[in-house]
């Protein structure tokens, strides 16, 4: 690893991505300069994609021998600095991200992505894509505004896969992972998430050292560093070993001073790094700040209470609740190779599905869609038996206890009376509510986001004043594409700091649902 190498190349970069000027031949990207080409076997393919590429699950033999002869011929004019060159590199970049951010893409779309891609792949080899290398890092990496959101996503899987090819700790591997670092900071949530996957794949120090700074300044998730750290320390234990000797004593000043803080949302990204720590340096810290927060009434106590028997249970494999008394008498005894306190018995608590909510400020997303009018377990149908569960959950966790409703199928509908409170006429009026409504339509579980957080997209609510700290998801089947979820949690639920516990009840799972809880270190359940 050369740094000082790193750093100069850094700077000339920053210096093209803010006030260089792009590569001559390389106008703006727009519809009608996509459309309209120079080249007779670019417009080929792209009159092949307008009439073909847009609907339908499948291409006959005939059409997918014609879309890879096509594609071959585009990417045989990619090498070289011609304007027609560029043209062809544009045209088999807008190919391999055909229909990729559409919401319902047909399915020819990823026959012919794949086709796209592996041409692509094929061009870059060291040797012979170095004019394609080159264009991919001076012009479109660095000029976000004149490529589509589809072409940046895909350059950055090329970019990934020429790294691949090479030995690391040569140049051109840092100067990608650099590149790969400023697009972790684009304004487009997948170009951003898109980056942030391949650089947690990387076992660099200097990567390492990127991710905990990102954390400290707040703009990832404290799961996207355990991401990381769990995947260097299964390609390269000695590298990470070695790593973390040097940092451990700034991770533990950054959890140490959120523990305590009167922000739930700041006290759970320390608890969600707590457990990396050595027991004896954070245990007494964990303690105390639990018993800072069992005698607090701020938001999100029930949530972080439970975040602090969980952090201590993974350090300690015990488990004495959320009872600051007893982990200090076990601390107390921890060092003083006394006698332990045994483990409280565990109070039964009313479950949602398997799933037992442990906070008082909650939302339920809940689908309504028609096929949840199926039997569930061959008895009342998988709505009557959500409402139910959910009526007996919100009657469980008490009166302190404030709660949403969100109900979506085709769209979405939110219970009148918005952050109630647990009583019976409230719980009454919910139960009414849901049943009078009943189950139809689709299931678009992104419309259900919209109505739960209404104005987060369009920017008028922070994610910070998002009154929920959990939120619990229901779904009986496949929802859309769930491409949506990993830029959505990056770009809202880092600052929002929300966790989704989700349930698949019937049906089968269709990928957003497990990306929710995944993203968010919540759980995901399948309830059949």
């Amino acid at each position: 690893m050369h740094a000082p190498r790193i750093w100069k190349w850094l700077l000339a970069a920053c210096l093209v991505a803010f006030g260089g000027q792009a590569m001559a031949g390389v106008a703006p990207y727009n519809k009608l300069n996509a459309a309209k080409t120079q080249d007779a076997d670019c417009q080929r393919l792209l009159d092949w994609l307008e009439r073909f590429g847009h609907t339908g699950s499948f291409l006959t033999a005939s059409l997918k021998d014609d879309c890879k002869d096509l594609i071959g011929k585009v990417a045989s004019r990619t090498s070289g600095r011609t304007d027609r060159a560029v043209e062809a590199r544009r045209t088999l970049l807008t190919t391999a991200g055909w229909k990729l951010t559409d919401p319902d893409p047909p399915g020819v779309a990823t026959v012919i992505r794949g086709y796209a891609q592996d041409a692509l792949s094929e061009r870059l080899r060291p040797g012979r894509g170095d004019t394609f290398f080159d264009w991919l890092m001076q012009d479109v990496t660095p000029h976000p505004d004149q490529f589509s959101l589809e072409m940046r996503v895909v350059a950055l899987h090329a970019l990934n896969t020429r790294m691949d090819m090479r030995a690391a700790g040569t140049l051109e591997v840092e100067q990608i992972l650099v590149a790969l670092m400023m697009s972790a900071r684009d304004p487009e949530p997948m170009v951003r998430q898109t980056a942030i996957d391949f650089l947690a794949q990387r076992t660099e120090d200097f990567v390492t050292d990127y991710f905990l700074g990102e954390l400290e300044r707040g703009q990832i998730a404290p799961e996207t560093l355990l991401t990381h750290l769990e995947q260097l320390q299964a390609t390269s234990s000695k590298s990470h070993k070695a790593w973390w000797e040097k940092r451990e004593a700034r991770v533990l000043t950054y959890v140490r001073s959120r523990l305590e803080s009167t922000s739930w949302r700041e006290a759970s990204c320390a608890l969600a790094i707590a457990p990396l720590l050595d027991t004896a340096k954070i245990a007494p810290y964990l303690i105390q700040g639990l018993g800072v927060w069992s005698s607090s009434q701020l938001a999100g106590r029930m949530r972080v209470l439970s975040e602090f028997n969980q952090a201590l249970s993974r350090l300690t494999e015990r488990n004495y609740g959320p009872n600051a008394a007893l982990w200090a008498r076990w601390w107390q005894a921890e060092t003083a190779d006394g006698s332990f306190p045994e483990n409280p018995t565990t109070e039964t608590k009313a479950t949602f599905f398997g799933l037992a909510p442990k906070s008082d400020r909650v939302l339920f997303i809940i689908d309504r869609s028609g096929s949840m009018r199926e039997s569930y377990r061959g008895r009342k149908s998988r709505y009557d038996q959500a409402i139910e569960s959910l009526i007996y959950t919100l009657q469980n966790l008490g009166e302190s206890t404030r709660f949403d409703v969100v109900l979506f199928a085709s769209e979405a509908t939110r219970f009148p009376l918005e952050f109630a409170t647990v009583n019976q006429a409230n719980l009454e009026r919910l139960k009414t509510w849901a049943l009078d409504l009943g189950p139809g339509g689709g299931t678009n579980l992104r419309n259900g986001f919209e109505v739960a957080f209404p104005g987060l997209e369009a920017g008028t609510l922070s994610p910070t004043d998002i009154p929920y700290d959990s939120v619990y998801i229901l779904c009986d089947g496949e929802t859309e594409n769930p491409a949506w979820v990993a830029p959505w949690l990056l770009n809202y639920n880092v600052a929002a700091r929300l966790t989704f516990h989700c349930v698949n009840i019937g049906g089968s799972p269709g990928g957003a649902l497990e990306a929710l809880a995944a993203g968010s270190g919540g759980a995901f359940v399948v309830n059949n």
